[in-house]
């Protein structure tokens, strides 16, 4: 085969020293296009935590956990209330907490909240004013002003919030940037996912009727019923005599101010009596022998 012409190898030459220079070149580029991708990451994290459209939950919530927080409790058959800094009205059920964050009202207007407690706030007045906020969970409850519920207790598999008159703006998961605007009516109920979903009337009367001083069962099996009722909000020891009555259901509505009667209902709704055995109370299944006569004096 005959020699390629000089021309030919010395152009072949050249463009094989170009490549090499062009990969070179490259070489030394790459570091900076790394650095470049690098920086234009880091410029999105910080646009995002300065945009954040949950910053302010987030605050919220490390604020509620900060160890500085005090608790107002309540406890077994005990209800009370309070008023915040900023004169919003609260009132507690048995066996819950309100959970109140330092510097209230000047950076984190809001509490937290296990058990269940209603909220009476003041209309938020200026341009930096903030809405009242209630934490339970996952869940955060905004207030621009009037009276609100939330309720949950820690074996509920569900937050419950009613509006009792204006409407709230609720963050059903305060990871993710979602609102709903809850107007007054029975309430919502939202798991732990952010899933909402509207209650019942029943179960509405169920989750808040505490607040006007009743307490109302709806089919509730009469195993649950001594525990979350008669303890609860009565501070009553119970039993069943036997497990057979466990699962009879409860259906009443139920004055907080009287156990005999909260006792008698309980009774008439499922067929027992009372009997003491040793010390406890014990619900026995049939309806109990009247009380003999009083004897005449002679």
């Amino acid at each position: 085969m005959a020699d390629k012409p000089e021309s030919n190898r010395g152009s072949a030459a050249r463009h094989g020293t170009a490549s090499h220079i062009a990969g070179a070149t490259a070489e030394k580029k790459a570091p900076w296009a790394v650095i470049g991708i690098a920086a234009v990451a880091v410029l999105g994290i910080v646009g995002f935590l300065f945009n954040d459209p949950n910053k302010a939950e987030r605050n919220f919530g490390k604020a509620i956990e900060n160890p500085e927080s005090r608790s107002n409790a309540s406890s077994r058959g005990q209800r009370g209330g309070f008023k915040l800094p900023d004169s919003t009205a609260v009132k507690m059920g048995a066996e819950s907490s309100v959970r109140i964050p330092p510097n209230y009202l000047s950076q984190n207007r809001g509490v937290g909240v296990i058990g269940t407690a209603q909220f009476t706030a003041l209309a938020p007045t200026g341009a930096e004013a903030l809405p009242f906020r209630a934490r339970a969970r996952k869940v955060s409850v905004a207030s621009k002003g009037g009276s609100f519920v939330v309720t949950a207790f820690p074996e509920d598999k569900e937050v419950f919030i009613k509006a009792i008159d204006n409407p709230l703006t609720i963050h059903p998961n305060t990871e993710d940037k979602a609102t709903v605007e809850l107007a007054a009516g029975p309430g919502m109920a939202i798991d732990d996912a952010g899933k909402t979903r509207v209650l019942t009337q029943a179960e509405s009367d169920g989750a808040f009727s505490w607040v006007d001083g009743s307490y109302t069962v709806n089919a509730m099996p009469l195993a649950q019923t001594i525990p979350l009722v008669l303890q609860r909000w009565y501070n009553t020891n119970a039993q069943t005599g036997d497990k057979g009555l466990d699962t009879r259901p409860v259906t009443a509505k139920m004055s907080l101010e009287s156990s005999k009667q909260a006792l008698e209902m309980i009774n008439a709704a499922t067929s027992t009596h009372i009997e003491f055995r040793g010390d406890t109370l014990t619900l026995v299944d049939g309806v109990g022998k009247p009380a003999a006569p009083a004897k005449k004096k002679k």
